[in-house]
């Protein structure tokens, strides 16, 4: 009777065994398939940033050539998301070596151009708040002349600017009232 006591006993942890082997099997093929994801995932990451980078410098660059009447010649946007600025005069300034209103051109430029970049073709909602902050009235109206010229895209403009407001299809005041 112990024996075949001990034989029962051999017998399940036996079959402990294999169930744990393939609960381990299992367990081995799902971290393979999550491993294989990962890596997928990462490889189109990287992928699509590099082809998006140049696509979003081009976009910015146009944007900024008109909010700064070909002051500005182009941005240009390394892998690493570093921006620098390509002045008319051939001068190429980090975008943090630049003016309070110059950085503040080159960040409306970027954020439209993520923006329409994301969009594309289709009908995208812009909303910007106080963009027009530390510009000039020339600049002001580069800027406010391309916003209102952007195709396929709803813009809500929060600014304190009676020349936003005159470009505007609608405004809407906001008071103590």
């Amino acid at each position: 009777e112990i024996e075949k006591e001990k034989g029962r006993s051999l017998d399940l942890q036996l079959s402990q065994a294999k169930e744990a082997r393939e609960k381990f099997n299992t367990i081995s093929n799902q971290l393979v398939i999550i491993n294989n994801t990962i890596k997928n995932l990462t490889d189109f990451k990287k992928l699509r940033v590099e082809s998006a980078i140049p696509e979003l410098s081009e976009l910015t660059s146009d944007l900024v050539r008109k909010f700064t009447d070909n002051d500005f010649q182009d941005v240009v946007i390394d892998n690493q998301f570093n921006i620098t600025v390509n002045k008319n005069n051939g001068q190429e300034l980090p975008v943090n070596a630049l003016s309070g209103g110059e950085e503040s051109v080159v960040a409306i430029a970027l954020r439209l151009a993520i923006s329409l970049f994301l969009n594309g073709n289709s009908n995208g909602l812009i909303v910007m708040d106080e963009v027009l902050v530390s510009q000039s009235s020339n600049r002001e109206q580069n800027i406010l002349d391309t916003i209102a010229g952007l195709n396929n895209s709803q813009i809500v403009l929060i600014a304190h600017s009676s020349l936003a407001n005159s470009l505007a299809d609608r405004t809407f005041t906001l008071g103590d009232r």
